[in-house]
């Protein structure tokens, strides 16, 4: 019966120590964590895909869900069964898209005939001051972009508070859902300059790469 105690005892104690041991272990790794930089939140969905599709699927549910309850024309009249319809549908046309720009590759890009006349030259100095004006061009491409990006947060935000606004009187409803217009169109200007921004930047950045590998082709000095 003592031999059987301390068997008992022993297994206890082994099993207490291995849990402490685990235990550290599992704290010296928060710790660690908790002290390393955050990082972006781009970089950490590519460590671990799976779950940051799955991720990205249910935010699209919920946006999908949103314009069903709240933003389709006036005269729809679907039913609660049509939900989830809709949104298949809507995933669907997703996915089919990012195929279609998937298999597309970067053929919406292309350089100008200006551009193109550019890599045909043989001076060296000429191509490294026209790089370096492109550069300069970049950075002021990408400080009207975060700008534009700003200024979209700031209006998206305006226009969700006057459609939350709570109005006491006709008039004042009236006067809300007109401002919260407003400022809906003046989003919608803004996203399409933000899209023109954005491609303007992507054809920039290709120019460069392109006036790049027309300099590593050239000797040090032409």
């Amino acid at each position: 019966t003592n031999s059987k105690q301390r068997a008992a005892v022993d297994s206890a104690n082994a099993k207490r120590a291995a849990a402490e041991r685990a235990a550290r272990a599992w704290n010296d790794v928060e710790e660690s964590v908790r002290e390393r930089p955050a990082g972006s939140r781009r970089q950490y969905e590519q460590e671990s895909p799976e779950a940051s599709e799955r991720r990205r699927k249910r935010w699209r549910e919920m946006l999908f869900e949103e314009v069903f309850r709240d933003h389709l024309p006036l005269e729809a009249s679907l039913s609660a069964a049509q939900r989830a319809a809709f949104i298949a549908t809507l995933e669907t046309a997703v996915q089919s898209f990012v195929a279609r720009a998937d298999s597309a590759g970067g053929s919406e890009l292309a350089l100008s005939e200006e551009e193109e006349a550019l890599l045909r030259l043989e001076n060296r100095e000429v191509l490294l001051d026209e790089l370096a004006d492109v550069r300069h061009r970049k950075r002021l491409h990408r400080e009207r972009l975060v700008r534009l990006r700003d200024e979209l947060e700031r209006t998206d935000r305006r226009a969700e508070i006057w459609r939350k606004a709570t109005p006491g009187t006709q008039g004042e409803r009236i006067e809300a859902m007109r401002r919260e217009l407003d400022y809906l169109d003046l989003a919608s200007r803004l996203r399409e300059r933000l899209s023109d921004q954005r491609l303007a930047l992507e054809r920039i950045e290709l120019l460069i790469v392109a006036l790049e590998a027309r300099l590593d082709q050239l000797p040090a000095r032409t």
